[in-house]
């Protein structure tokens, strides 16, 4: 049982839980070598003004003015030794309060636990004071006060009842007042007891400084009570003598003594293994760790290395955290050894804890064994990589079989095309040798659309595998990033009129010069074109923007089709991944094309995004970071020649593009 558990025993305690409901006194549980609070009644929560979750974070440092918790403090000795002694007290509002404190150990050996009963004593003191200004004025009593008080007062000169309050008179079996008065007051002390009061008062004549102790007074019908005194002067030969009555307090320390064997055969019986060890050797153990250790009973086990429970192989571990433990912390966090029981592997949960045992500084582990529960996950865990390993095939060979039956559709819709072609020109010249041009022209035209969707395919593969053997080098130089996707755009434009999508071309500079492969550039802008031109319908429209960020520039193309799913987005950047993979979609590709567009981003040293909602459209966003190659550029003049080869070639490089856009 560790320290938390210990704690929780105790709250569940019949006696213990009464006297914290019912009692009208202050009551904590403190462990005396943290001072930590580990529980507070409800008269100490309405008391200090704190939710019992609030004060489970406190210590007595936190409440008390005169314990501290640096230096060698008596009165910490205090709580442990059972002795009353006085405090102030400081509420969450920052009130003081004076109080008496009366201190009980009610742990085991392996747990130091007290019991702390604190009675508020600062109106006491106040209406005390009060009468002994009275006594020394010679001023009357006010005998509204006196009585008051719920504690037993008697004022004596020369040793002799002078004056009692109603309380003391209660203390005494409701004692005729004028039968008490000139009668000294230890013949109202039991017999037992009597040498002791008279002594303590005797020394008090001596030396004039307060005393407090524990007696028994005489009750009605010789019965005894005990109770708490203190004397103090009122002057010249007059004393104030007070008691309090402890019959509660004295029958609950009884209560807990008695408890305290069963706290002890509790320990021993536990099912799991428990042990206290100082300096690594072991000073107590329960009967279940000296049966695991191998010994016959718990006391062959004192002296004994605790590391030793434990398979060697964590020696060093286990003297790395016991050292930790003892010099920074007052618990370890749980840790799991293997140990070797009867030729089978087990593994125990150790958890440990810093405690006070016959008053030395030593450490209580709890050892649990979970061999069931790490079975279980290792079972688990293996289940859960045997699932994910079918699960991972299952999905190769279907991204297989989609790719194989996606390319064989690829490469027969081509070839089918000019294969037909080439069968409808035989149609189109008859034995007289005249020819339909109209119509030649159109089938030629289809097949040089297939032929260049053939050389895409082709290119894309090529690429994809240089890529893959790291044989793929970008031809870098500074050039004018915002001409390079300005022209290549402006070439679509054109193409985009058969269908009436409009292009809308944006920047925010005019000019930004980094270090790229502008022929690169150009296949990712184009490649986004394609995919935005085969969802965007009829009367739609793509926005091709530039935003400056300083170190990177941002390519944005937006379109406004039919949006990609969700369940889509994080996959659509994977090779051989379609939205749409069936053989019956409606827009052609081969799953290859954003896959390379990706690594061309990416070999720039940029990155690529997407944002989409279903039937809200696309946009592909790509960031570039801003860099250039010898600290220079040089911006060429194009001249008119050198512009029409340079639109003509990025129309073919359009067209091949282009060429799985059958609608157009």
């Amino acid at each position: 049982m560790d320290f938390e558990d210990m704690s929780k025993y105790l709250n569940s305690n019949l006696i213990l839980e009464n006297m914290f409901r019912n009692s009208n006194e202050i009551m904590l549980l403190i462990c005396p070598s943290t001072g930590e609070i580990l529980k507070a009644n409800e008269v100490a929560l309405r008391r200090y003004g704190y939710t019992s979750e609030q004060i489970a974070n406190f210590s007595i440092y936190d409440i008390s003015k005169k314990i501290k918790k640096n230096g060698e403090d008596q009165i910490l000795r205090l709580l442990e030794e059972g002795k009353l002694f006085k405090d102030i007290h400081c509420c969450k509002n920052g009130d003081e309060f004076q109080v008496e404190v009366f201190s009980v150990n009610i742990g085991s050996e392996e747990n130091n636990i007290v019991l702390s009963i604190i009675k508020e004593i600062s109106n006491e003191k106040k209406k005390e004071e009060n009468i002994r200004n009275e006594y020394i004025t010679r001023d009357a009593l006010n005998r509204s006060i006196f009585n008051e008080i719920q504690i037993g007062i008697f004022v004596t000169n020369h040793n002799l009842i002078e004056a009692l309050n109603k309380k003391a008179s209660e203390l005494l079996g409701e004692v005729d007042i004028n039968n008490v008065m000139k009668r000294k007051i230890s013949e109202f002390i039991s017999l037992d007891y009597r040498d002791e009061f008279i002594r303590r008062v005797e020394n008090f004549e001596v030396d004039k400084k307060p005393c407090f102790f524990e007696t028994n007074i005489l009750s009605e019908g010789n019965k005894g009570i005990q109770v708490e005194c203190s004397i103090n002067s009122l002057g010249e030969d007059k004393k104030i003598v007070v008691f309090k009555d402890i019959t509660i307090r004295k029958n609950i320390e009884q209560k807990l003594n008695e408890s305290e064997k069963k706290y002890e055969t509790l320990l021993k019986t536990l099912p799991d293994y428990i042990g206290v060890h100082c300096d690594g050797k072991i000073i107590f153990a329960n009967e279940n760790l000296a049966k695991l250790s191998g010994f016959k009973s718990p006391k062959d086990m004192i002296g004994s290395e605790f590391k030793k429970i434990i398979d060697s192989k964590w020696y060093d571990t286990i003297d790395a955290r016991l050292k930790d433990l003892i010099t920074y912390n007052n618990v370890l966090s749980p840790q799991i050894y293997s140990y070797y029981y009867n030729e089978a592997e087990i593994f125990l949960e150790v958890n440990s804890r810093k405690i006070i045992y016959d008053n030395e500084e030593c450490v209580i582990s709890v050892l649990r064994d979970v061999t069931d529960k790490i079975k279980l996950e290792e079972l688990k865990l293996k289940m859960l990589e045997e699932k994910l390993l079918l699960e991972k095939t299952l999905e190769y060979d279907k991204i297989k079989t989609d790719f194989l039956s996606n390319i064989s559709h690829e490469l027969r819709t081509p070839l089918n095309i000019i294969l037909s072609s080439v069968q409808v020109l035989g149609m189109y010249t008859d034995d007289e040798g005249k020819i339909n041009i109209a119509k030649i022209k159109n089938y030629l035209k289809l097949m040089k659309q297939n032929c260049y969707r053939l050389l895409r395919l082709v290119n894309n593969f090529l690429d994809i595998t240089k890529i893959d053997a790291g044989f793929y080098k970008l031809n870098r130089k500074n050039s004018d990033i915002i001409n390079i996707v300005e022209e290549i755009s402006s070439s679509v434009v054109e193409y985009l009129k058969g269908k009436n999508i409009e292009l809308i071309f944006d920047t925010e500079v005019e000019e930004k010069i980094i270090s790229c492969d502008e022929e690169k550039i150009e296949r990712i802008i184009l490649n986004l074109l394609s995919n935005a031109i085969k969802f965007t319908e009829a009367d739609g429209c793509i926005k091709v923007n530039i935003y400056d960020r300083i170190s990177e520039i941002i390519i944005s193309i937006k379109d406004t089709g039919c949006g990609i799913p969700e369940d889509k987005l994080q996959t659509i950047f994977d090779r051989f991944t379609q939205v749409e993979s069936s053989l019956a979609r409606k827009k052609e590709g081969s799953g290859i094309g954003l896959n390379l567009v990706k690594s061309l981003v990416e070999m720039h040293g940029g990155t690529i995004e997407v944002k989409s909602k279903l039937t809200k459209g696309t946009e592909f966003l790509v960031h570039l970071p801003v860099l250039i190659d010898g600290g220079f550029h040089q911006v060429n003049v194009v001249n008119t020649k050198d512009y029409e080869f340079k639109k003509e070639k990025n129309i073919e490089k359009m067209n091949i593009e282009f060429s799985d856009i059958y609608s157009l």
